[in-house]
């Protein structure tokens, strides 16, 4: 993944962090919850049919009380961090 890559794929984290947990544009991250205003990629992650869930266990982005944080991202939202041969796959 380039760098350019990795940027995209964190704002797509960040966006539907955001609409998962109802925060505003304008909040921090911290708001919701989270240790840092930033959310990384990481390769714990599942493919269902429609998008990509990325998942963060317990301490590993967000306190212990907010449990497993999943985030799912659809495909649609991805096509430019996605290699040819698996944008052939899921078409």
């Amino acid at each position: 993944m380039t760098a350019g890559e990795k940027k995209q794929l964190s704002q797509q984290l960040e966006k539907y962090f955001r609409k998962t947990y109802s925060l505003k544009d304008t909040d921090s991250l911290a708001a919701g919850g989270l240790f840092e205003n930033r959310i990384e990629p990481n390769s714990n992650f599942h493919v269902p049919e429609k998008g990509i869930g990325i998942n963060y266990t317990p301490y590993e982005i967000g306190p212990f009380a907010m449990g497993e944080i999943s985030i799912f991202i659809p495909f649609s939202e991805l096509k430019n961090c996605l290699q040819s041969a698996f944008k052939k796959l899921i078409e």
